[in-house]
């Protein structure tokens, strides 16, 4: 998943990382709509978590509970 010898920086989470930031640039998404927006990008489910992961770890993303959406952090 992340760039090394055999994966690609292209094929790791770091490059898809930019897909999910664009999208929420434009709206606060519920994650289904954000998955269905995206899904062509990531090659599976999976890989589409693991970089939410990595953008709430990293402070980017934050998800609200009343609302139920996926906001970037400003």
């Amino acid at each position: 998943m992340f760039p090394n010898k055999v994966i690609s920086v292209k094929e790791s989470v770091i490059w898809k990382l930019p897909y999910i930031i664009e999208e929420l640039n434009k709206a606060e998404l519920n994650i289904n709509v954000l998955y269905d927006i995206t899904e062509s990008k990531f090659t599976n489910i999976n890989e589409f978590i693991f970089c939410l992961d990595i953008l709430f770890i990293l402070d980017k993303i934050e998800f609200l509970s009343k609302s139920r959406v996926i906001r970037l952090v400003s």
